[in-house]
């Protein structure tokens, strides 16, 4: 039998109590925390698959005939048009033409659909940020990574200050939730289970090696259900993952 999903308009404690007591949950999973876990996250994931149904009806209700309107601006407030258009994947600019939105409008470069900018000090970006890991609980098959730091130089040069990294973390655990290996593929059995900011600065040694984390550092604790995964961890072949994702860059004079 397969691991129990949740039923439309089911409650998350309904589900949460049917999951844990499920024969097969227990049986593959005889762990309390691992089935915690396992049970919380196909929770999120079912609704994550619901926002994208739901978004994608509401696209395709959005191409019928209407009275319409105005025309409309693609900026956020709806005073206007942007004054750029930017590709969030490459980060290459062109005028916004009046006939062509922005999000009609797909980069010369890279192909990736463009986005309204206001203001030309900021652009959008794509980037990736190395993340190593600072602890591993072999216990409970938990590896520790520090995914983002404040007030430091990254590898594109840009600087995060610590209300932006608390706000990207609680957006990754709300919304996203996934775990991929070498950006392939999305592990089935891997996901975020724990998460908080850095209290203080704080100093790990795992594997021989010390690292030392700054207050405010954004820190993710990864179930690893893979053997093959994990057995890669303790090894030390993987010794830190890669957080992809985009942003909005703003020239700092």
């Amino acid at each position: 039998m397969p691991i129990p999903t949740p039923s439309k308009n089911e409650e998350q404690k309904k589900f949460h109590d049917r999951c844990m007591s499920d024969d097969v949950m227990l049986n593959e999973y005889p762990d309390k925390d691992r089935r915690n876990a396992v049970c919380f996250s196909r929770w999120h994931r079912k609704k994550e698959k619901d926002k994208k149904v739901a978004k994608e009806l509401s696209k395709a209700a959005g191409k019928g005939r209407g009275q319409g309107g105005p025309p409309q601006g693609d900026s956020k407030d709806g005073k206007g048009a942007p004054r750029k258009c930017v590709c969030p994947k490459c980060g290459h600019e062109m005028d916004h033409r009046r006939d062509a939105p922005c999000t009609e409008t797909k980069c010369p470069k890279c192909g990736a659909v463009m986005q309204g900018s206001e203001k030309k000090e900021k652009s959008a970006i794509s980037a990736s940020i190395r993340a190593p890991i600072i602890k591993a609980d072999e216990e409970r098959r938990i590896a520790y990574l520090c995914v983002m730091e404040p007030d430091t130089v990254d590898a594109q040069g840009d600087i995060t200050d610590p209300i932006d990294i608390e706000k990207a973390l609680h957006l990754y655990m709300a919304q996203y939730r996934k775990v991929g290996l070498l950006h392939e593929s999305i592990l089935d059995d891997s996901f975020p289970v724990e998460a908080y900011i850095a209290p203080q600065d704080l100093t790990f040694d795992w594997n021989g090696i010390k690292t030392e984390i700054k207050k405010g550092s954004a820190i993710v604790g990864v179930y690893v259900g893979e053997d093959a995964v994990w057995k890669r961890i303790k090894s030390g072949e993987l010794s830190g993952a890669s957080i992809t994702g985009s942003a909005v860059r703003v020239l700092v004079e």
